[in-house]
């Protein structure tokens, strides 16, 4: 049954009914957030748009990893394919410590650099 319902394609049906656009990701300042969604076009989450981020926007260094924004819950079995293929390369980090960063306080682009693939 596990199996089952974690295999890729029966997968991505169920996370797009019931997690469409739970994981998220930012670096520590916010300016790059993104919001994972399932949609039938929608590619998987891979982190190349961060990579187009730092490339486009230059960031300080300290502005360079990303992270989840979601915690990783076991109990929830179906969401298991997408936690160790995607969730498990990205450390976690709180959004609230986010917003208390002074970066995010202060920076010019005050909805952050979003893509949704």
């Amino acid at each position: 049954m596990l199996i089952i319902i974690n295999s890729p394609g029966l997968n991505k049906m169920i996370l797009f009914k019931l997690d469409n656009e739970t994981f998220r990701y930012s670096n520590s300042d916010g300016s790059y957030t993104n919001i994972e969604t399932f949609g039938f076009k929608d590619a998987v989450f891979t982190g190349e748009s961060f990579e187009m981020f730092i490339r486009e926007e230059n960031p300080k260094p300290e502005m360079r990893k990303l992270y989840r924004i979601y915690k990783i819950n076991p109990f929830i079995f179906w969401r298991w394919n997408y936690y160790l293929t995607t969730s498990i390369k990205y450390p976690y980090k709180d959004w609230e410590s986010i917003e208390k960063n002074p970066q995010f306080i202060s920076r010019n682009k005050p909805l952050g650099y979003f893509q949704e693939f």
